[in-house]
């Protein structure tokens, strides 16, 4: 493992270190997280084959940075689409290249560092607000069980006033209004001018009992 220390120290310069370990080399890179945290890849060896990874620490921050178990469908095919563009594997929750003969460490450390920024920086796609975090769940769960809805209606309240609410369903006989509210927001004020509040949508885990609630207004 010293030659391939030598070899990254030769053709990457002063920016990359390498420190050898236990059947694998560490590689720092001068590559950020977006909270400053310094991206290291992992260099193994097994038979003929060289595969270089991040050992499931960029999907590990990622996870960390919302309260939420797991990512949505749309978070999910946001990660694919990254590795579909730089050439890399999602094995395991690890982003991994398997580097053949004759193939450049130095392309695929850089590769795998800019994929892995690329799949962090995933973390401005969430909602800076609550509730519209919430609302994309909310969104996912109707299609799941494929509920006709339209989101983003604007209805007439009471006063006349127009309200954008979160969703519009209908199903045969039944049509509902869902309004998404946050804990601490101020969005949705249409409550008290809006349709009669009737049933309240409990949050279905712990992590939206924390984030927010929907409430279902039934239109007469």
């Amino acid at each position: 493992m010293s030659a391939v220390c030598e070899q990254i120290r030769r053709e990457m310069g002063e920016l990359f270190s390498c420190t050898e370990g236990e059947g694998q080399v560490r590689i720092r890179t001068p590559f950020l997280l977006p909270d400053g945290d310094v991206i290291d890849l992992y260099l193994q060896r097994a038979d003929d084959v060289v595969t270089l990874s991040d050992l499931g620490e960029t999907l590990r921050w990622l996870r960390m940075q919302t309260i939420s178990q797991k990512r949505t469908g749309r978070q999910q095919a946001l990660v694919q689409d990254v590795c579909q563009t730089h050439g890399v594997e999602l094995f395991r929750g690890m982003l991994m290249l398997r580097i053949g003969p004759g193939e450049s460490l130095a392309q695929a450390v850089i590769r795998l560092a800019e994929a892995s920024v690329r799949v962090a920086d995933l973390w401005f796609t969430f909602r800076s607000r609550m509730s519209q975090t919430v609302a994309d769940e909310v969104e996912e769960l109707l299609q799941e069980r494929h509920v006709p809805y339209q989101r983003g209606e604007r209805l007439p309240g009471r006063s006349g006033r127009a309200w954008t609410i979160d969703f519009h369903t209908r199903a045969p006989g039944r049509s509902s209004l869902v309004c998404v509210l946050a804990t601490g927001s101020r969005g949705c004020r249409a409550l008290g001018d809006g349709p009669r509040r009737r049933d309240l949508v409990r949050p279905q885990s712990p992590a939206r009992r924390a984030r927010g609630v929907a409430f279902r207004f039934a239109l007469r």
